[in-house]
């Protein structure tokens, strides 16, 4: 079975010259763990079907990331894999969020795009580049699953007609849900207030030590950046407007000092770059 899986695997990697490249480690440390074919890029190579649209999008990323993204290579220095496949599979979307934050930053007319090492005891940002003379350090992290009660979506069974008076969505695969708690907005913006509190200190203790001033940008993925997972966040597919006034509120909850360094925060729902949401506007 492995060995099938691992031949099929190989045989569709030379399609995709650039995921060839940079994750065929990642890949093959994958195939070792148990339930190989499940993995989310195994699982994607293995897919002839609805998977190739992924494919082709992550591959044209990883091409545009060689030529306009310095120290590119560096985002796959630290791949190596936990054993628990979860764990594993964590550790590769959280990559995979590194690079759709490369694509959304070209996409947006950044440049001097470069991908910064961690070194220890100082912590960098994750990427620096400029935009109309302007220099910024962005950061980039991954909303973990919910853990409390209240976060945590409650899912309807498949083919259930949810009641008109039941606020909720349906998320990608068309599952309806609702979320604990009052409605949706306060608890997103819990999320994204708490991940801004987390990450600013990171953000201003790289920006201290930079003789130019640095812009700060927090990006935070859903883990959903290029392949569907069952590890990344379902409860946020949110219609935009909710979105947007959930980061809203998490930006004007914080206190007045953080905005010292720290300038946009941006919200990765999924794979399309379209539906990015950034708050305040980057031309503000």
């Amino acid at each position: 079975m492995v060995q099938e899986v691992t031949t099929i695997v190989n045989s569709r990697l030379e399609e995709y010259p650039f995921i060839k490249r940079y994750l065929l480690k990642i890949i093959r440390d994958r195939l070792k763990l148990p339930i190989p074919d499940r993995g989310i890029l195994v699982g994607s190579l293995l897919d002839e079907g609805d998977s190739a649209t992924d494919l082709k999008r992550l591959e044209r990323a990883l091409q545009f990331g060689e030529s306009h993204c310095q120290r590119f290579k560096h985002v796959f220095d630290r791949m190596g894999l936990p054993l628990d496949q979860v764990d594993a599979d964590g550790r590769i979307i959280d990559v995979l969020a590194e690079v759709k934050v490369f694509e959304w930053l070209y996409s947006q007319g950044f440049d001097n795009i470069t991908y910064l090492e961690q070194k220890s005891p100082l912590k960098n940002v994750d990427f620096t580049a400029t935009r109309r003379d302007c220099y910024y350090a962005v950061e980039v992290t991954r909303l973990g699953l919910p853990r409390s009660s209240r976060k945590k979506p409650v899912y309807l069974a498949k083919g259930t007609i949810p009641h008109h008076d039941i606020p909720g969505v349906r998320n990608l695969e068309g599952e309806f849900f609702i979320m604990a708690g009052p409605d949706n907005v306060p608890a997103f913006e819990e999320t994204f207030a708490a991940a801004i509190s987390r990450k600013y200190p990171q953000i201003r203790e790289f920006c201290e030590r930079q003789a130019r001033r640095h812009r700060g940008i927090l990006a935070l993925s859903v883990g959903r950046d290029y392949f569907v997972s069952r590890y990344a966040r379902r409860d946020m597919d949110m219609f935009p407007r909710a979105d947007y006034q959930a980061l809203k509120l998490a930006w004007e909850s914080q206190r007045e000092d953080i905005r010292r360094y720290l300038h946009h925060v941006v919200f990765i729902p999924g794979k399309n770059l379209a539906k990015v949401l950034i708050y305040p506007s980057l031309d503000i």
